[in-house]
């Protein structure tokens, strides 16, 4: 691979930092909100923590917006750069590459205002000692001789050094993703709790695997307490949820009422919707798993029947993501696009099926 490739001529090079909590989720969340988006994109580099996206399009207002689209609506990422450019993991190869790209560095500091900070970030082990402080001094001495100042504290520009096993990247900082958020709907502290439920980052992801939009219907026939429509809500879906005991459907509209959100909700067999044909937009949804329901299904039955009423009620080439215990979930008239492992504990494993209806 040429590490210096510097991608010419092409309108936009963002780098994602991936969070690592999952081997490839978090890849797959950053493509499906560029697919929600509208971007035109090709993937350039997939290296563990770091995802580089080319992005071309005719429409200047998205691409000065679409960091900030992304910002609003990813979960398993820390931060959105703009790229100067890709290299060798050792200091001195890092050095020469950082002085090649003065002129990016320039335009981009130019843009962010007059004050700058240098963050070296280490991503996994290293095929070699790189000593964080001591370069973000050299760059940052490097850079002031250019005529910007040093501030370490709130700069107008950030200027990053991302480093992992395979290569580093050169980058702006252009967002970061506010993960306190997330803490802040963390199960235990909404009105109504039930065990085992999904963490607000996860249900996230899920629901911008979905590829919902802004104004769209957006389905969770398996709510339980609400988490999943809590964020399609929260990115402006207008959600439906279901579930087969009454009291996870009340408790589901208080935790909505909690975040000063509202869906329509229904106790309702999710195998038998009372929705029209093709009536839903996108679906995220976690079934119960690992015992009989007490509808009297075993669990492959009840995977079964509901992605069949999945189909029914969906429209045409949109997406239902499903979270099951089965590696090949029933998906009869769907296209199983993706599955994601997600070890839990040593007896079990779940996966997360991506599927579009035909």
């Amino acid at each position: 691979m040429d590490f210096n490739h510097r991608f010419k001529n092409i309108w936009m090079q963002l780098a994602f930092e991936l969070s690592g909590e999952h081997e490839t989720l978090p890849r797959a969340e950053v493509l499906a909100c560029l697919d929600l988006l509208g971007a035109r994109y090709k993937e350039v580099i997939f290296k563990g923590a770091l995802l580089v996206i080319e992005v071309q399009s005719k429409d200047e207002k998205l691409l000065a917006t679409l960091p900030l689209l992304l910002k609003k609506r990813l979960a398993l990422t820390h931060s959105i750069f703009t790229v100067f450019a890709l290299c060798e993991p050792s200091e001195n190869v890092i050095l020469k590459t950082f002085c090649d790209a003065e002129d990016e560095i320039r335009e981009f500091l130019k843009n962010g205002g007059l004050s700058f900070a240098v963050r070296v970030r280490k991503r996994g082990v290293l095929p070699m000692q790189i000593d964080s402080m001591s370069l973000e001094r050299r760059l940052g001495a490097k850079i002031k001789r250019l005529g910007f100042k040093v501030r370490l504290k709130s700069p107008d520009g950030i200027i990053c050094v991302l480093v992992t096993k395979d290569l580093c990247m050169l980058g702006g900082i252009l967002q970061n993703i506010d993960k306190k958020q997330f803490l802040r709907r963390a199960p235990q502290a909404r009105p109504f709790f039930l065990p085992g439920v999904l963490v607000p980052k996860f249900a996230r992801a899920l629901v911008n695997l979905s590829r919902v939009g802004s104004g769209e219907i957006f389905l969770d026939p398996f709510c339980g307490t609400g988490g999943i429509l809590i964020e399609a809500a929260l990115v402006g879906a207008d959600v439906i949820g279901s579930d087969i005991l009454m009291r996870a459907v009340r408790g589901a509209a208080n935790n909505l009422r909690f975040y000063g959100l509202s869906g329509e909700l229904a106790a309702c067999d999710a195998t038998a919707l009372c929705l029209q044909d093709e009536s839903i937009a996108a679906i995220a949804t976690d079934p119960p798993y690992g015992r009989s329901t007490l509808m009297y299904y075993s669990s492959e039955k009840l995977y079964e029947n509901a992605i069949s009423e999945m189909h029914r009620v969906l429209k045409n080439g949109r997406f239902a993501i499903v979270l099951s215990s089965f590696k090949d979930v029933p998906h009869d008239g769907f296209e199983l696009l993706e599955t994601h492992e997600c070890y839990v504990h040593k007896s079990l494993t779940r996966y997360v099926s991506v599927l579009r209806k035909r």
